[in-house]
């Protein structure tokens, strides 16, 4: 009998936190946070498959080589700050003039380590395109569009924990999906006219461009970064 009261109680407490507002809310948002999610990983999906199908084998491999030389030197240029940026400002984030310095002593590390992964990299990327039977012109547009990706990303990469340290996953959702969507459109539009590994690059560049003047127009004003501080555009 003790055993089986014992369990009626534990159904009931059950069947009352389920219907609790407070499960109720948290559900909404974990749903609503996995169906963009899902927008977003599937945008990034059609993405890679339209430049598959797209782009010859030969073309496909200069596209390869941009792609992780690009990620090499975004690697290279965060260096861990991003992380370190997300640990310390975990603690300050509430006090928007430390909170400021931090994000712009971050921003200064990375184009610092940023002119490192550019010098040591750029090279390295113009040799194996050329290796992979890339003209020197060709070559040479490729990694143009190779840097004006980065460049336009430097940004981003600091900006991304300002609105996940305030709880706006939404908002960080929301740029995720127009800046995939644009890129997708992009790359469409050029599948009907013309498309290659310089256009593909573009389109990417074009697409962190919208997602950095997005996220700086949007990020949280603080006091230790002016505007000429964090705006980073030519």
């Amino acid at each position: 009998m003790g055993g089986t009261r014992s369990s009626f109680i534990t159904i009931a407490r059950v069947r009352e936190a389920v219907g609790s507002p407070t499960f109720l809310n948290w559900t909404k948002t974990l749903t609503r946070f996995l169906s963009l999610e899902a927008v977003v990983q599937a945008l990034t999906f059609a993405c890679g498959i339209l430049i598959v199908r797209a782009l010859p084998k030969a073309d496909y491999a200069l596209f390869t080589v941009a792609n992780t030389m690009q990620a090499t030197m975004n690697l290279m240029a965060d260096n861990g700050i991003g992380t370190g940026l997300i640990a310390i400002g975990g603690r300050v984030w509430q006090d928007r003039y430390r909170f400021g310095q931090l994000v712009a002593t971050a921003m200064q590390l990375r184009r610092w380590f940023a002119v490192i992964s550019v010098t040591l990299v750029t090279p390295l990327l113009f040799w194996m395109l050329m290796k992979n039977g890339a003209s020197i012109s060709y070559s040479g547009l490729i990694t143009a569009f190779v840097l004006l990706g980065f460049y336009f990303t430097l940004t981003v990469g600091v900006l991304i924990p300002v609105p996940r340290l305030h709880l706006e996953v939404n908002r960080i959702q929301s740029l995720n999906i127009l800046s995939s969507a644009l890129r997708l459109t992009l790359l469409v539009i050029a599948y009907g006219y013309f498309l290659n590994t310089a256009v593909a690059m573009l389109a990417a560049a074009l697409a962190s461009r919208c997602s950095r003047n997005s996220r700086v127009s949007t990020s949280p004003r603080m006091s230790g970064t002016s505007p000429a501080r964090m705006n980073t555009s030519p």
